[in-house]
């Protein structure tokens, strides 16, 4: 937050447009300089809101993002990095930064026994092409059901050049190949099953 102001008078003003782009460079250190590069971490700033006049200083500045680690600590040290950050352009631009950081979703972490008995499960009794793909950082509800008992994220896959299906989950043009969905679901149900009956011990 700065101090408005007429465009043609900048010195009677604090523009907060050019600290919320400081600050917007000076995160990108965050993951980039300090933080172990073995860390999975994440910070993104996904929006920029400032200014209503071409010719007026804006007096504030909103960002939004999102900051990501596997690691409940690395989270930590990003939450603590954003924050001295943030406080040193603020101050360096004689501007005010008022930080407000909302825990989502913890990472979800599938326990290693049970995603290796699915794996070969999979791949022993169902037609699924079983492919084990490396962590990403994208974040689900299902990490807290993680927490509380041995847990398990899978996904289908859903796509298919001849049915059309070619664009990601975020995209305005998603759509799935409906074919997937009963092979999917009997795998899962089958396999709950055989864990529920003690036939797939953990």
């Amino acid at each position: 937050r700065g101090i408005g102001g007429h465009g043609a008078y900048p010195h009677t003003a604090v523009d907060a447009i050019p600290a919320a782009a400081a600050v917007v460079l000076a995160l990108q250190n965050v993951v980039a300089r300090e933080t172990d590069p073995l860390a999975s971490a994440v910070v993104t700033v996904g929006t920029i809101e400032g200014g209503y006049r071409n010719n007026v200083i804006a007096d504030e500045v909103v960002l939004s993002g999102t900051l990501r680690a596997h690691d409940a600590a690395v989270r930590d040290e990003l939450e603590a990095r954003v924050r001295r950050i943030i406080a040193g352009v603020a101050a360096a631009y004689d501007v005010r930064a008022d930080v407000r950081i909302v825990r989502g979703y913890p990472p979800v972490l599938n326990d290693v026994t049970l995603a290796r008995r699915f794996a070969r499960y999979a791949r022993e009794r169902s037609a699924l092409r079983v492919e084990e793909p490396p962590p990403t950082m994208g974040g689900e509800d299902f990490a807290y059901f993680a927490q509380r008992a041995p847990g398990l994220l899978v996904r289908l896959g859903v796509r298919s050049e001849p049915a059309g299906a070619i664009h990601p989950g975020h995209s305005a043009l998603f759509r799935i190949d409906e074919a997937a969905l009963p092979l999917g679901t009997q795998t899962l149900v089958l396999f709950a099953s055989a864990l529920g009956s003690g036939e797939i011990r953990l």
